[in-house]
Protein backbone atom coordinates (compact mmCIF):
# COMPACT_ATOMS: atom_id res chain seq x y z
CA UNK A 1 0.00 0.00 0.00
CA UNK A 2 1.44 3.61 -0.71
CA UNK A 3 -0.25 6.94 -0.37
CA UNK A 4 1.26 9.95 -1.68
CA UNK A 5 -0.30 13.73 -1.59
CA UNK A 6 -1.02 15.64 -5.03
CA UNK A 7 -0.03 18.24 -3.31
CA UNK A 8 3.07 17.94 -1.40
CA UNK A 9 6.28 19.23 -2.12
CA UNK A 10 7.50 19.27 -5.53
CA UNK A 11 10.68 17.55 -4.07
CA UNK A 12 8.67 14.24 -2.16
CA UNK A 13 6.29 14.16 -4.95
CA UNK A 14 9.71 13.21 -6.98
CA UNK A 15 10.91 10.97 -4.77
CA UNK A 16 7.69 9.38 -3.92
CA UNK A 17 7.27 9.05 -7.94
CA UNK A 18 11.09 7.13 -7.66
CA UNK A 19 10.15 4.97 -5.13
CA UNK A 20 7.38 3.48 -6.99
CA UNK A 21 9.22 3.13 -9.77
CA UNK A 22 11.68 1.05 -7.97
CA UNK A 23 8.90 -0.72 -5.81
CA UNK A 24 6.58 -1.80 -8.73
CA UNK A 25 9.48 -4.60 -9.73
CA UNK A 26 9.01 -5.96 -6.13
CA UNK A 27 5.02 -5.65 -6.01
CA UNK A 28 4.05 -4.92 -9.67
CA UNK A 29 0.11 -5.05 -8.63
CA UNK A 30 0.99 -1.75 -6.57
CA UNK A 31 -1.48 1.24 -7.33
CA UNK A 32 -0.42 4.39 -5.44
CA UNK A 33 -3.64 6.08 -3.69
CA UNK A 34 -3.13 9.74 -4.65
CA UNK A 35 -4.69 12.36 -2.03
CA UNK A 36 -5.61 15.61 -2.75
CA UNK A 37 -3.11 16.70 0.53
CA UNK A 38 -0.26 18.64 1.33
CA UNK A 39 2.60 16.72 3.05
CA UNK A 40 1.99 17.17 6.40
CA UNK A 41 -1.98 16.34 6.60
CA UNK A 42 -1.28 13.46 4.78
CA UNK A 43 1.18 12.41 7.93
CA UNK A 44 -0.92 13.14 10.64
CA UNK A 45 -4.50 12.11 9.59
CA UNK A 46 -2.82 8.78 10.72
CA UNK A 47 -2.51 9.74 14.54
CA UNK A 48 -6.62 10.25 14.38
CA UNK A 49 -8.35 7.26 15.04
CA UNK A 50 -11.41 8.47 13.23
CA UNK A 51 -9.92 9.18 10.00
CA UNK A 52 -10.96 7.04 7.87
CA UNK A 53 -7.03 6.24 6.25
CA UNK A 54 -6.31 5.06 9.92
CA UNK A 55 -8.95 2.40 9.61
CA UNK A 56 -7.71 1.73 6.20
CA UNK A 57 -3.95 1.25 6.93
CA UNK A 58 -5.18 -1.46 10.43
CA UNK A 59 -6.75 -3.53 7.72
CA UNK A 60 -4.14 -3.52 5.61
CA UNK A 61 -1.53 -4.47 8.25
CA UNK A 62 -3.95 -7.12 9.37
CA UNK A 63 -4.10 -8.66 6.48
CA UNK A 64 -0.72 -8.97 5.49
CA UNK A 65 0.65 -10.23 9.09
Amino acid sequence: MMYWGSKSYASIIKANQNFYTKLKAFQPQLKPIVLNKKHVPMVIQYFWPWSKRYDEILDFMKKTK
